[in-house]
């Protein structure tokens, strides 16, 4: 199936959250690229495991040593505190037989994160709306 989007705004796209094509082109939903979904584990400080999802990540590794880029890991997570504090962490790629019950797991999540994001880009929005 071919799917054309114009440089013009498509009257059809609903958008997720109040101006949120006034904050970001319509570009940016309709061009993403696919990534692998894979699992983060550390231990956490009371030696309790902790998972952690995560995607946009880059690999490389050769016969003498594996890396991982891993883009928005934040400094201000648990995942972040877990490695520094424990030197430790395993990258964990899902098989494909765990992703409708993770799905089902994170769509719980998913709601609370998307009102994170919803004040997020509130917050961004005044800002931007402040400077002008």
């Amino acid at each position: 199936m071919k799917i054309e989007i114009k440089k013009d705004f498509p009257q059809y796209f609903k958008s997720l959250y109040p101006e949120e094509f006034d904050l970001f082109s319509h570009f940016e939903t309709t061009a993403g690229i696919p990534s692998v979904l894979f699992a983060i584990t550390t231990w956490k400080e009371n030696g309790q495991p902790n998972v952690c999802f995560h995607a946009w990540s880059c690999f490389h590794g050769d016969k003498t040593s594996f890396f991982v880029v891993m883009g928005n890991l934040y400094q201000h997570t648990h995942t972040y505190e877990n490695i520094q504090r424990e030197k430790c962490f395993c990258i964990n790629f899902l098989p494909i037989h765990y992703y409708d019950d993770l799905l089902k797991q994170s769509n719980i999540m998913n709601m609370i994160v998307m009102n994170l994001v919803q004040v997020a880009l509130l917050f961004l929005w005044q800002r931007q709306s402040m400077r002008q």
